[in-house]
């Protein structure tokens, strides 16, 4: 099964909570998290100072993970924070892996073929 990326976009008052349930479900995996601004024009839920400023902050976790498990992790955080205001989508990943000497990394995909 293919690795994917899964993207969370977390209220902030939920970072510690997410970060906590991330190492308790994937602590092999690792994870990724910053800081994300959210711009939108639907305002109802921004509070008068994200209005003003066009922005929302939010905290902005990955995973990379197969497929299977993406589903997964998916299903348990909507039983866990139903109603929270995560957002999260997932997208294919074409390599990973970690800088090495050439001596001991393997060779890189190749490129698709244009023409």
């Amino acid at each position: 099964m293919s690795d994917v990326m899964l993207t969370l976009i977390v209220p902030v008052a939920l970072e510690g909570a997410i970060v906590d349930w991330l190492l308790d479900h994937i602590p092999e995996r690792g994870f990724t998290s910053s800081l994300a601004f959210g711009h939108s024009e639907a305002t109802a839920n921004m509070s008068l100072a994200e209005q003003v400023s066009g922005r929302r902050r939010g905290i902005r976790f990955e995973v990379v993970c197969c497929e299977s498990e993406a589903g997964q992790h998916i299903e348990a955080l909507r039983e866990t924070f139903a109603e929270s205001g995560i957002h999260f989508w997932l997208m294919p990943i074409m390599a990973s892996g970690r800088l090495a000497s050439p001596a001991s990394s393997p060779e890189p995909p190749e490129a698709p073929s244009r023409g």
